[in-house]
């Protein structure tokens, strides 16, 4: 009968996990420090910036399937979160209930899981079907999935009441339980995220951020392979704690980079308020540090070429923001001369 078991959730002692809590304290105080430095920089921010970085984090949250839907999203996020969308920018009832689901996991800490909210997550991710639990019938997955979802949220909710486990190893455990028991017949990714988001928002209840753990932060193949080996392992995920906490340390990470950017070019503007830059000079700068957070750079002739100017008044565009350290050049000379913003301010 032994020779039976093979997957994690046929383990006699499923869903009972457990790990080596030595191994995995160190990352742990690690994470929650790196997380406290986040909350403290993003608490810096002033409320615009801080709804358009939120805005920036939740776009990335899922993967719309064509290019359209994702900029119907954005839109539909901008408008939720407050930040200025053109009156005739499109957006759609499927995309207003996505961004409307997305904030509301990031958002609503206190209120229980529930079956309906699980439903309703993924009716705002496949509109287009009807949402229900996956049948039973595959060997491979367990067969009472109504019991085990349930089980799995009667866990959730009661783990959180009682802080009996710390939330960012109950954050990993959220997402391997959701991907054993693969409760849809699709969209169970998506369904695992929106859950370990969840938890992962209330371990930090007083954040001034929302955090979605995005689609990337799983694509890779040393992660995939971690996550088959644990569901096809005992019930000891140290291994998969150690994948899972990278994975976050990553995003934090990731997260952090965004906010100190968003801090530098904050910086950058207060700056130049008294340089007396053009209408002109001011939309160019804007558009070099919208693309690639300013590593963006620019030749002269781009420049006239943007600016609509002569190639006279280009050069001297140009020589004004090197004077009012607005830009700074790069090492190459000539016509192949490019500038990229002095986003620190360096003389």
């Amino acid at each position: 009968m032994c020779n039976d078991i093979q997957w994690l959730w046929q383990q006699a002692d499923w869903p009972d996990l457990h790990w080596q809590q030595e191994i995995i304290d160190p990352v742990i105080r690690r994470l929650h420090y790196q997380a406290g430095s986040l909350m403290g920089h993003a608490a810096q921010l002033n409320t615009k910036n801080r709804q358009t970085l939120k805005h920036q984090l939740l776009i990335s949250a899922v993967d719309p399937d064509t290019n359209s839907q994702r900029v119907s999203l954005s839109n539909s996020l901008g408008n939720q979160l407050g930040i200025t969308v053109a009156e005739d920018a499109p957006h759609s009832a499927y995309s207003d209930k996505l961004a409307n689901n997305l904030i509301n996991c990031c958002t609503d800490t206190e209120h229980d899981l529930t079956l309906e909210r699980l439903l309703e997550w993924h009716q705002a991710l496949k509109p287009d079907t009807k949402s229900e639990l996956r049948k039973p019938g595959d060997a491979q997955l367990p067969p009472q999935t109504f019991f085990e979802l349930l089980n799995l949220i009667e866990w959730f909710n009661s783990s959180h009441q009682k802080q009996s486990t710390d939330p960012l190893i109950r954050t990993a455990i959220s997402y391997l339980r959701t991907i054993a028991i693969q409760p849809f017949d699709q969209s169970n990714d998506d369904i695992a995220r929106f859950i370990s988001s969840l938890a992962l928002n209330q371990a930090y209840p007083d954040k001034p951020l929302m955090l979605f753990l995005t689609t990337d932060c799983f694509s890779k193949s040393e992660t995939n392979k971690q996550l088959q080996m644990s569901l096809k392992s005992n019930t000891d995920i140290t291994d998969w704690l150690f994948c899972f906490l990278n994975i976050i340390e990553k995003y934090l990470d990731k997260t952090l980079t965004l906010v100190l950017q968003n801090q530098q070019q904050t910086a950058f503007w207060l700056r130049m308020a008294e340089s007396g830059l053009t209408a002109a000079q001011s939309a160019i700068l804007k558009q070099m540090l919208d693309q690639h957070q300013g590593s963006n750079t620019i030749s002269a002739s781009e420049y006239q070429q943007i600016s609509g100017l002569s190639k006279a008044s280009a050069t001297r565009h140009l020589s004004e923001l090197l004077q009012k350290g607005c830009i700074e050049k790069l090492s190459s000379g000539g016509r192949s001369t490019r500038y990229k913003v002095n986003i620190t301010g360096r003389t």
